[in-house]
């Protein structure tokens, strides 16, 4: 029963691992984004079935400064774009 205990939180911080930056910046450019910087996985954001993320920063569609992040589940079934 320990070992689940320790075992637990490195499954669940291992399951969600940084997204493919070229993919992450096509879906940002293709939803009107620009000056895109990527950064680090999500896990926090990216919850549940979500197997890929990354934080993002950019100048959205409206002209504004966005952050947040990308989520994606495993087998690439779409990607979801996160404000924070």
């Amino acid at each position: 029963m320990k070992r689940l205990f320790l075992v637990l939180p490195i499954l669940l911080l291992a399951g969600c691992t940084r997204m493919d930056p070229t993919l992450a910046t096509r879906v940002l450019q293709d939803a009107g984004h620009t000056n895109i910087v990527l950064g680090e996985s999500a896990p926090i954001v990216c919850v549940g079935e979500n197997t890929y993320s990354v934080e993002f920063q950019s100048i959205g569609p409206t002209g504004r400064f966005v952050h947040g992040a990308l989520c994606q589940r495993l087998g690439g079934s779409g990607v979801t774009i996160r404000y924070q």
